[in-house]
Order: structure tokens, then C-alpha cells, then sequence
């Protein structure tokens, strides 16, 4: 089984130049988490999914997946990579483990009908994955939006909004007014809602590191 931590490891220590070292580093920690999820929903087992991430971001630094935001998204893009490197794990295998792999016609890629894998999770899994992703979206806004918030108004926000305290229970906790309850309530949802379309577009939208060669590589 390869965990996580050792996926993300692995992959920087094959990347040359520090800066772009940096720039992978932070890539990996954005969209690990869906790519997992991906290949849990596929149908892989944990320690599968654990190895699938590590291939799929080997595979991306190396260039294998050319993205052209003027074709698609790249949530589409990042999840039909991560599937078909899923299906190359199932198929390692028994042939009667093999039973959730079909063909479907309404899944295709630039080399014909692509392979896909359906169960009876297929639904939910869907709305994992949709899930991660959103709250891979709501984290880079939190983010940015702590960089533009006055602290007091951001902590009086996080309370009220995220941790769904009262205005009487923020009031009593952090020694403030009901009006300022509000008033930052407003003020801060403001920038949320600006910084969370922006994330969305950034992630939709991602500018990927420089890619390495293995022949670039120590």
C-alpha cells in the first residue's frame, strides 16, 4: 500500500528545479484529494486508489496529460485520466474481479470508446467526488478571503457562518455586538462570494506546473 504522504514525496523527489518543485508541491495538495476520490469511486480498493494518485501525478509531471482550456474543463479532463488509469489497475486483477469493467458508447476518448467502469456505487460516488471538489473550491476561497478580511470580522464570519453559532452565543464569546455580528456577516460573505467564483475558475482553469521529462530528471 503506498499512503498518501509517500505519493506526494515520491513525486517531488523526481522533480529537478526547487521553483517548480515548489509549484508541484502545491499542485498535489489541491487536487489529491479528488483524484482519490476518483479512483475510489472507480471501484478501486484503498491501497489501489493510494497507488492510481501516485501514477496519475507521476504521469501529469511528466507530461502525459495536455490540457487546452479552450477543449473542456479540466475537472472532465483530470477525471477521465485519472478513470482510465483506474481500469488499468483493475485489470491487474483476477479475470472474475473483473466484472465491473464494461463498454459504453457515450464514453469516448482520442482513441475510440473508452472503457468504463460502473456499479451499483456509481451514483453516490459521483456525488463524493462532487463533493470534494466543491470543497476543494471552498478552502481556496477561505483561503484567500483570510488574506483580505479584517481578522475580527473573519473570526466573527467563521463562527457565525461556518460553525453556525448564534449571534447571542458570538456575542458572548467574543465580546462584540449584535450589529458587528452583521455587519461582518455582510461584509465578509461579500469577499467569500468573490474569491469562491474565482477559485472555481482557477480550478477549472489550473495553469500546471512546467513538466519534467524522465530524461530531464537527476
Amino acid at each position: 500500500m503506498m499512503i498518501v504522504g509517500t505519493t506526494r514525496r515520491t513525486l517531488l523527489s523526481a522533480i529537478k528545479d526547487p521553483a517548480n518543485r515548489k509549484a508541484w508541491d502545491e499542485f498535489y495538495k489541491i487536487y489529491s484529494g479528488y483524484i482519490r476520490c476518483i479512483a475510489l469511486g472507480s471501484g478501486l480498493r484503498p491501497d489501489e486508489a493510494d497507488d492510481v494518485t501516485s501514477i496519475v501525478f507521476t504521469g501529469i509531471s511528466q507530461g502525459e496529460l495536455p490540457y487546452d482550456p479552450d477543449r473542456g474543463k479540466f475537472r472532465s479532463l483530470l477525471k477521465t485520466f485519472v478513470r482510465r488509469r483506474a481500469i488499468d489497475m483493475l485489470r491487474k486483477r483476477r479475470p472474475h474481479e473483473e466484472r465491473k469493467i464494461h463498454r459504453s458508447p457515450d464514453d469516448t476518448g482520442s482513441t475510440g470508446t473508452m472503457t468504463r467502469i460502473r456499479d451499483e456505487r456509481t451514483p453516490h460516488d459521483v456525488k463524493l467526488a462532487k463533493q470534494e471538489w466543491d470543497e476543494m473550491v471552498r478552502q481556496m476561497a477561505l483561503s484567500a478571503v483570510q488574506l483580505r478580511a479584517e481578522p475580527k470580522q473573519y473570526q466573527i464570519y467563521s463562527e457565525h457562518v461556518r460553525r453556525e453559532k448564534s449571534v447571542a452565543e458570538i456575542v458572548a464569546k467574543l465580546r462584540v455586538t449584535p450589529n458587528q455580528v452583521y455587519l461582518a456577516k455582510r461584509r465578509v460573505g461579500l469577499i467569500y462570494a468573490e474569491e469562491f467564483k474565482a477559485a472555481a475558475y482557477r480550478l477549472e482553469h489550473p495553469v500546471l506546473p512546467k513538466p519534467e521529462k524522465p530524461n530531464e530528471r537527476k
